[in-house]
């Protein structure tokens, strides 16, 4: 999954603000218009699925596929679409962005910030630790994606670094005010 922090695609810009509307944002502000500001490579969909089913575990749950029906925890990034606003809603359960047959999820910088450190809290993984080659990912991302970079270790690299991608480029948003959308 790769995080886009800023200007979403123009297909998005309408459903997006149609979908921010049902959720009760009333006239979008700035983050509509807003330059991109950064990418953030979260390894890949493993890696992701790996994140996921640790946080399904820590709520009680056998897997993520689980998780997904019943989770407290709204704002992650359970759907192959998501799109996060800088701004602070109680987003639907199930994807609302609808753009060229095509359904995404919204949901909120704010409220994935808090379920992330809820997670930390929770996590006996370290989370926030910063894990080897994040630092390079993100000074570089094309470089690194294009250098076959693999992650060594077991699982617990993976789901930090996912967890610290995540949380970094939901600051970087609310930060910007700019809009952050995961592609899987």
């Amino acid at each position: 999954m790769e995080l886009s922090i800023g200007k979403l695609p123009d297909k998005l810009k309408a459903a997006t603000a149609s979908a921010a509307k049902s959720v009760g944002v009333e006239n979008p502000p700035v983050w509509q218009n807003t330059q991109e500001v950064a990418t953030i490579n979260l390894l890949n969909l493993p890696s992701l699925c790996l994140f996921l089913d640790h946080v399904a575990k820590i709520e009680g749950f056998k897997d993520s596929n689980q998780a997904l029906k019943s989770t407290r925890l709204k704002n992650l990034p359970w759907w192959e679409t998501s799109i996060w606003l800088p701004l602070l809603f109680d987003p639907r359960p199930e994807p609302t962005v609808d753009s060229l047959g095509s359904r995404s999820f919204l949901g909120s910088c704010p409220g994935l910030i808090s379920e992330l450190e809820d997670i930390q809290k929770k996590s006996d993984l370290d989370l926030g630790v910063t894990p080897p080659g994040y630092e390079e990912m993100r000074a570089a991302p094309e470089k690194t994606q294009r250098s076959g970079f693999t992650l060594h270790g077991d699982h617990r690299a993976a789901i930090q670094w996912v967890w610290k991608g995540l949380y970094d480029g939901a600051q970087l948003a609310l930060r910007n005010s700019a809009p952050m959308i995961g592609f899987s």
